[in-house]
């Protein structure tokens, strides 16, 4: 059984500056009103929280100014939101198109995921997306390059 999300991008054992995915996931989940109990690897829930993080530092890691304008309080995070819903769309259709048997060979859990207002959001576009989408995604952005920012600077300070 392969360690990939099921649109085969992203890696579950992924770590970013240190971070591993399961700390980004835990902090995620906890800033929900109702945060899941558990959390499992091969769920719609565990991939769109994966999907999250990777989109988000697959911009900030190789973007060093993104850091120092993220300090300064000056980040755009446009740029961040559109790549989080881009790619939440992708694991969307991805989820909603692959069979039940695919995903069982697998090792994936079965949820049905079709439903209205998922599909409203995953049909709309980044620049129409109502604010609390926005809102959402921008909460997910600060909770990761926090986290991040801290562990770099931290890493840093120690090695001098």
């Amino acid at each position: 059984m392969d360690d990939l999300t099921l649109t085969k991008r992203y890696s579950y054992s992924s770590s970013f500056a240190g971070i591993s995915l399961d700390e980004f996931i835990y902090d995620l989940n906890n800033s929900e009103e109702s945060p899941k109990k558990v959390l499992n690897k091969r769920t719609y829930t565990f991939d769109i929280y994966t999907t999250i993080v990777h989109a988000t530092m697959d911009i900030f890691l190789n973007n060093k100014e993104h850091m120092r304008a993220y300090i300064r309080g000056e980040l755009d995070s446009d740029i961040y939101v559109e790549n989080i819903h881009k790619e939440l769309v992708e694991l969307y259709l991805c989820f909603k198109n692959t069979s039940d048997e695919e995903k069982l060979k697998r090792g994936f859990y079965l949820k049905k995921i079709n439903k209205e207002y998922r599909n409203d959001l995953y049909t709309t576009y980044y620049d129409n997306l109502d604010d609390m989408f926005q809102s959402i995604y921008l909460n997910y952005i600060n909770i990761i390059l926090k986290k991040t920012t801290e562990r770099i600077l931290l890493n840093g300070i120690e090695n001098l």
